[in-house]
């Protein structure tokens, strides 16, 4: 059976505000559709839609959500052979209840393990910084800019707000940058 796969562009990484941890990370296998793509679960608290309860999709978790979207695209590449032999083992039946997915478990338990160490051996990690600290080096020359006239403040902004969409910094993700503008305008706001 042939897999269709939607590769992934950029990175994957969500960490919602009030949330101590990132969301979890998947490849998702659609039996039904005989797809394959990957994604972050946006539930918080991982609850799951019902095509994967009901096993006609597969969620095989990545163990950590700090993985280059290219890093995931080469673990899809790696496991398409055997998400085809999955394929062909996957039938649609009627439990009494609903319409459930049923495949070879032994298989998908395998590419699960496959997807687990590819993941910890081969993909790119991802950093995940605090814009203060990544930036703690030119907090003084940004305030001195602005005192002097040579930037503002929105000028700052922009090199803060896009600082990790460069193609430099394709596995960096910083976190806080709201928080770190804030602290900026306070300092420029405190030496006026």
């Amino acid at each position: 059976m042939t897999v269709k796969i939607t590769e992934v562009e950029g990175n994957l990484y969500r960490q919602y505000p009030m949330q101590c941890q990132a969301q979890p990370v998947y490849i998702e296998v659609n039996l039904a559709a005989c797809t394959m793509t990957a994604d972050y679960n946006a539930e918080i608290g991982n609850g799951v839609p019902a095509e994967v309860w009901n096993k006609h999709t597969i969620w095989f978790y990545l163990p950590s959500p700090c993985i280059a979207g290219h890093g995931i695209n080469k673990i899809m590449a790696e496991i398409t052979p055997k998400v085809a032999e999955l394929l062909d083992s996957y039938r649609s039946v009627y439990n009494g209840n609903n319409y459930v997915g049923v495949y070879d478990e032994d298989l998908a338990s395998e590419i699960e393990r496959r997807v687990e160490d590819l993941a910890a051996n081969t993909a790119h990690p991802i950093h995940v910084m605090d814009a203060g600290d990544w930036f703690e080096g030119s907090t003084v020359e940004f305030v001195e800019d602005i005192r002097s006239g040579k930037r503002t403040l929105d000028d700052i902004r922009v090199v803060v707000e896009s600082e990790d969409e460069t193609p430099n910094y394709d596995e960096l993700i910083l976190t806080g940058k709201d928080a770190y503008i804030e602290e900026l305008t306070e300092l420029v706001q405190n030496d006026s």
